[in-house]
């Protein structure tokens, strides 16, 4: 990807240390949760790697619409469903108007 449109969150920055150098509180970020997915990091490389699939997602939904090469892990989990008290949550703190459910 030449340039990024948009930056939601500090993926690695410059690799290595580079978390710890910005004093991130538990080494930052650990998962990039999408509509159709979720993605960790792969240790050795710091690159993207896609960690789970929500239902319904394939992997190549998640490829055409990721602006980066991703990896992809030869097996890949279903992603589990929120449990009732974490629906609460989301519908009662975190996306109170319905957005994200449109």
């Amino acid at each position: 990807m030449e340039k990024c449109d948009f930056v939601s969150a500090f993926g690695w920055g410059e690799g290595g240390k580079h978390r710890e150098t910005l004093g991130f509180p538990g080494g930052g970020p650990q998962y990039c949760i999408t509509p159709l997915c979720i993605m960790d990091f792969e240790p050795a490389t710091k690159r993207m790697r896609l960690h789970s699939l929500h239902p319904g997602a394939s992997v190549d939904q998640v490829v055409k619409n990721t602006g980066f090469e991703l990896i992809i892990p030869d097996e890949i989990p279903v992603t589990e469903p929120p449990t009732p008290d974490e629906l609460r949550l989301l519908r009662k703190r975190i996306d109170v108007e319905g957005v994200l459910r449109k």
